[in-house]
C-alpha cells in the first residue's frame, strides 16, 4: 500500500475492511475444534469471510481416511482373488499330475503326501506375490513423497506421506504367503475329496 499512501491521507478513515489474524495455540488444532471455531466465526454477522489456512488439510485427512476404507475393502476383494487364482492355478497344477496322482495313491501314497507338493507351489506363489506387492507400494510411496511434500510445503504445512512399518511390511508377506497356501490347499483338498468319492 506504500505507493497508495498519499491518496489514503487525504481519506478520513481506512476504506479497507478490518483483517484479524486469529492463531490458535499449540496442541489445539484439532480437527473438530478448529472447524467449530471457524463455524462460530462465519456466523457473526460483522465477518464477510472467514479463511481457515489448515482447511484443505483437514479436508485432505478426512479423503485418506476414506481412501484407507476404500484400500481395506479393495484389499479384501484381491485376496478374494488371490485365493481363486492361486486356487485355479494349483487345480490346473494337479489335474497336469493326474496320472502320477493316481499311482502314489496306488502305492499306497497318503492324502497328506500327495497334497504337500501343491502346498509348496501355493506357499511360494503367495509370498512371491506378498514380495511384489510390498515392492510396488514402497515404489508408489517413494514416487509420490516429493510432490505431496512440495504441495504441502506450499500451503506452509509439514505434511509428509508415510510409508509401510516394518511389521506392515512383514504382515502384508505373511498374508501373501499364508493366501498362497489355503489356495492351495483348498484346491487340492477338493481334487482329493473328489476323487475318493470317484473311485
Amino acid at each position: 500500500l506504500t505507493s497508495f499512501t498519499d491518496a489514503l491521507n487525504v481519506l478520513e478513515g481506512n476504506p479497507l475492511p478490518y483483517v484479524l489474524v486469529v492463531t490458535m495455540a499449540a496442541g489445539t488444532l484439532k480437527s473438530e475444534r478448529a472447524m467449530a471455531l471457524v463455524g462460530e466465526l462465519r456466523q457473526i454477522e460483522q465477518v464477510e469471510i472467514v479463511q481457515f489456512d489448515q482447511e484443505w488439510l483437514l479436508r485432505l485427512k478426512a479423503l485418506m481416511a476414506l481412501a484407507e476404507k476404500g484400500v481395506l475393502v479393495f484389499g479384501a476383494l484381491l485376496a478374494l482373488t488371490v485365493l481363486l487364482v492361486i486356487g485355479n492355478t494349483i487345480r490346473l497344477e494337479i489335474a497336469g499330475r493326474a496320472d502320477e496322482i493316481q499311482i502314489v495313491r496306488l502305492v499306497g501314497g497318503s492324502n497328506a503326501f500327495v497334497r504337500r507338493p501343491f502346498l509348496y507351489s501355493g506357499f511360494w506363489f503367495g509370498a512371491f506375490g506378498g514380495a511384489l506387492a510390498v515392492a510396488l507400494v514402497t515404489l508408489a510411496i517413494d514416487l509420490l513423497t516429493p510432490s505431496v511434500a512440495a504441495l504441502a510445503l506450499s500451503y506452509g504445512s509439514s505434511f509428509q506421506l508415510q510409508g509401510l512399518s516394518w511389521a506392515e511390511l512383514a504382515s502384508v508377506l505373511v498374508i501373501g504367503t499364508s493366501l498362497g497356501w489355503l489356495g492351495a490347499m483348498l484346491a487340492s483338498t477338493s481334487h482329493l475329496l473328489k476323487s475318493e468319492a470317484a473311485s
